[in-house]
């Protein structure tokens, strides 16, 4: 379990700091912010922190993905 919660973290993290999600595409800054609060809360050892963290960092990716979906719809 930490092995594969550390890789989640790491690959949000780099998300974060990278502004590209692949299948998403570009996340903006607010977008980044949460994709990497989500990844900070994954990489503390608690089940508490790792819930919110996996909780935060899918409410990051669901909008940035909704976002994304609505930008490739007005085109």
């Amino acid at each position: 379990m930490a092995i594969s919660t550390a890789i989640a973290a790491l690959v949000a993290l780099s998300c974060a700091l990278e502004g590209y999600v692949y299948g998403v595409g570009r996340i903006y800054r607010f977008e980044r912010l949460i994709v990497g609060i989500g990844a900070i809360g994954l990489m503390v050892p608690d089940r508490y922190f790792e819930l919110a963290g996996v909780a935060v960092l899918l409410l990051g990716l669901a909008i940035a993905w909704q976002r994304g979906k609505s930008v490739l719809a007005n085109q």
